[in-house]
């Protein structure tokens, strides 16, 4: 029961901490951690999937308009899905 108890303790100690500072309010750049915008020309592509999003964009181009389809690009943050 005492386990339980320091558990419960600790628990409830942290519910009232304060975030941990994000790396804009410390001082860091953009550049620094990264961006959430997509890139716009193939020079910024670091990841090399400008020809597989060429590949993509030509299968969906000849799709037929009439017929419902869906399409999703999987993966966590930072995995360039934006770009792509």
């Amino acid at each position: 029961m005492n386990g339980l108890f320091i558990r419960f303790s600790t628990w409830f100690s942290c519910r009232g901490a304060k975030p941990k500072i994000s790396p804009i309010t410390a001082g860091l750049s953009v550049d620094e951690i990264g961006s959430e915008s997509p890139i716009r020309t193939k020079s910024e592509d670091r990841l090399r999937r400008a020809d597989f999003a060429s590949r993509i964009a030509t299968v969906l181009s000849e799709l037929s308009l009439r017929e419902g389809r869906v399409f999703a690009i999987r993966g966590g943050w930072g995995f360039g899905k934006s770009s792509l």
